[in-house]
């Protein structure tokens, strides 16, 4: 299972592929919460992919309201 644990280091280095691709890993488990998907919109923000931004926070909404 996907772990967020080393997740702190690469957000603050500004490792913006590193942590998407984390996120996008613990995301596709049942027991994502939504701020997993939340988290994956902002990243992709800072990493300068906004048009896939809206998607993930439209997911983090309809997980949030599950």
């Amino acid at each position: 299972m996907a772990s967020l644990t080393d997740l702190p280091a690469p957000l603050q280095s500004r490792d913006w592929h590193w942590a998407e691709r984390q996120l996008r890993k613990v995301a596709t488990t049942k027991t994502a919460p939504a701020e997993v998907f939340y988290n994956v919109a902002k990243v992709l923000e800072e990493a300068g992919k906004l048009g896939q931004r809206l998607t993930w926070l439209k997911r983090a909404v309809a997980k949030r309201t599950d």
